[in-house]
């Protein structure tokens, strides 16, 4: 035992039974919570390539298993805060919480801010409450029934959509949401049976979207680990699908600034960890934009691939992006979420005309050719 307070916690830590064993169903095989934390956890990390359930979202992530509620459900707030002291105290740089509370209190936003000021990420749940009458939901003050700690804005708030990119019925959504992620019929992800190992369930629920933000956060950090916490929310936030349902706004508080895109996460990931294609130094408004662009592949630029476009201009001015061939197509920056001297815009390979293009970015005076793209 290293002495640190809880004895043998070399493999995580029941905060509940105050013991070291975290295998859920010990107590309670048929426990209402018995299986919650291994389908959170399987979202999250389960392994690929085995032929056995599904693949989780990132497949060598270290998981600190920090156990807080009884077989039944049962939890308390200070468990919580304790197990959030824990994650940050032993070198964990993202908190999954898959759980919630309907009451805003002190000592989990101070635990909350403990993680946030030592660059720990925590990701929470945004809730299942809407349209619930169960008195735990109904306790809640506003329509939109955002559980805490996600309706704390030190935390990143995720809620749930369905298959179309909607709003999903029962996700919480409010001022506080930053973003969604796929939270219907989720699977399959592996499930807790009595003396099995090979029982698989889909599950829906913001619980289940918050670990695919979770996982993404993990790639993000495995691309470019000199993200700050900060910066890791940049990623997952100016990365999202701006959905249909958002009807061309940047954020909206049924599904936040939009929903999950891994794909371009991994690439912003990459891209601001990359000084080299955009540099370091200021530009004036005299001076032509500098560019740089990121792709996952190489070759041709596939209909469903995404490429990521940087550019640096001076801080007042606007950069675009256009490819130029038999017809030329122009992409603009979402200035609400990413005005400054760095700017980024991704490109859906769908998008670009067919053959080959002169990839260009432009500041409002200048144009600079990049390089050229066929599809």
């Amino acid at each position: 035992d290293d002495g640190n307070g809880y004895v043998d916690d070399w493999r995580g830590y029941d905060f509940y039974d105050d013991d070291n064993d975290v295998q859920a169903g010990l107590t309670n095989p048929n426990g209402s919570a018995v299986d919650h934390g291994t389908m959170v956890s399987g979202t999250i990390g389960a392994s690929a390539s085995n032929s056995a359930g599904g693949a989780g979202m990132t497949w060598a992530v270290k998981i600190m298993p920090l156990q807080i509620f009884s077989d039944d459900g049962e939890a308390y707030t200070s468990h919580v805060v304790e197990a959030i002291e824990y994650a940050v105290d032993n070198g964990a740089r993202i908190i999954n919480l898959s759980l919630g509370t309907n009451a805003a209190d002190s000592a989990l936003l101070t635990a909350v801010r403990y993680a946030k000021d030592n660059g720990v990420l925590v990701v929470a749940a945004s809730g299942n409450c809407v349209g619930s009458s169960d008195p735990f939901c109904t306790a809640l003050p506003d329509t939109g029934r955002m559980l805490y700690p996600a309706n704390f804005s030190e935390t990143l708030s995720v809620g749930a959509t369905t298959s179309s990119d909607t709003r999903a019925s029962f996700s919480g959504y409010g001022t506080e949401l930053d973003m969604v992620a796929p939270g219907v019929s989720v699977g399959p992800l592996p499930t807790y049976a009595e003396g099995q190992t090979d029982v698989y369930a889909t599950a829906s629920g913001t619980s289940f979207a918050t670990p695919m933000v979770s996982g993404t956060a993990a790639l993000a950090l495995a691309e470019n680990p000199d993200l700050t916490r900060d910066q890791l929310v940049t990623v997952l936030t100016e990365s999202v699908q701006k959905v249909s349902a958002m009807s061309g706004s940047y954020r909206t508080d049924q599904l936040g600034q939009g929903r999950l895109n891994t794909y371009r996460a991994v690439l912003l990931a990459d891209a601001m960890g990359d000084t080299g294609q955009l540099g370091t130094t200021s530009i004036d408004v005299h001076q032509p934009p500098i560019g740089g662009m990121w792709r996952s592949l190489s070759g041709s630029v596939a209909s469903d691939e995404w490429v990521l476009v940087g550019c640096r201009v001076a801080a007042a001015q606007i950069c675009t992006a256009s490819v130029h061939g038999n017809t030329t197509v122009r992409y603009e920056t979402d200035l609400k979420g990413k005005a400054g001297e760095i700017q980024y815009i991704f490109i859906s390979g769908g998008s670009l005309p067919s053959g080959t293009s002169t990839l260009a970015v432009h500041s409002s005076e200048f144009g600079q050719a990049l390089t050229t793209l066929t599809r």
